[in-house]
């Protein structure tokens, strides 16, 4: 448990708290053509970026609320196959359950494993009883997914950080 940062486990999957050593990786999942459609351009674009963002966003988000991202590790191979984790947004009133997985990770289930566990941690751990789920109003697998965990729509709304309105839904625990 590097920092008191609890390691989570599903039948396939570790979710292992995002660090410094996964750089390579954060780069490799937010610049991805989906990523950059979806979850929007956040200005990776060396290791040394992947870097710093993982140094002055991804840690002291930890830091400030006690939970934040997971790197999603396949067991049986040990590869790095995407991301969850539970994040506070400026402009939610709740934390926000957020995914991306590497393409070649998609439609395998990973999201909907990861995200169920996120979930219960999110409860059960980090002791929150409401989530939000944002995604870009076009992408229909994430809305799909958000609906099958038991999600409900809130409808559009314009969150800070993002230039389109995005799709806003929530679940109580």
């Amino acid at each position: 448990m590097p920092n008191n940062r609890p390691i989570f486990e599903t039948e396939r999957l570790l979710l292992s708290p995002t660090n410094l050593a996964d750089a390579a990786f954060i780069w490799k999942v937010f610049t991805t053509p989906g990523a950059l459609r979806f979850i929007g351009d956040r200005q990776l674009h060396s290791l040394d970026d992947a870097t710093a963002f993982i140094h002055d966003r991804v840690l002291p988000h930890w830091e400030k609320n006690g939970y934040g991202n997971y790197t999603l590790i396949e067991k049986k191979s040990q590869q790095k196959v995407g991301v969850c984790g539970v994040f506070n947004r400026e402009g939610l009133e709740h934390p926000d359950l957020g995914y991306a997985m590497l393409p070649a990770f998609e439609g395998l289930g990973y999201a909907k494993e990861s995200s169920r566990r996120m979930m219960s941690a999110a409860k059960e751990h980090f002791g929150l009883s409401v989530l939000d789920g944002l995604t870009h109003p076009e992408n229909e697998r994430s809305i799909g997914l958000l609906k099958y965990l038991g999600f409900e729509s809130r409808g559009q709304s314009q969150i800070d950080g993002y230039d389109y309105k995005t799709e806003l839904f929530r679940i109580h625990l």
